[in-house]
């Protein structure tokens, strides 16, 4: 399931369909003494994004046609 880049792994990453789940496997990694970035919505997955050591929240806005 790991990948070695030199000093660093990196775990295959997977789309999680349940919040808990995300903010579950965020805070088993950083049990096992990992740093953890993590990359969402914001909305949804926020918990997870909160308690990771980087979490990125990509939000794609769309404006609706000017008159």
């Amino acid at each position: 399931m790991r990948r070695s880049t030199g000093r660093f792994s990196t775990p295959k990453a997977s789309p999680v369909s349940s919040l808990s789940t995300s903010t579950m496997i965020v805070k088993r990694h950083q049990g096992l003494g990992h740093l953890i970035d993590m990359a969402g919505d914001g909305a949804h997955d926020a918990p997870a994004l909160s308690r990771a050591n980087i979490g990125i929240a990509a939000v794609l806005l769309t404006l609706p046609p000017s008159s």
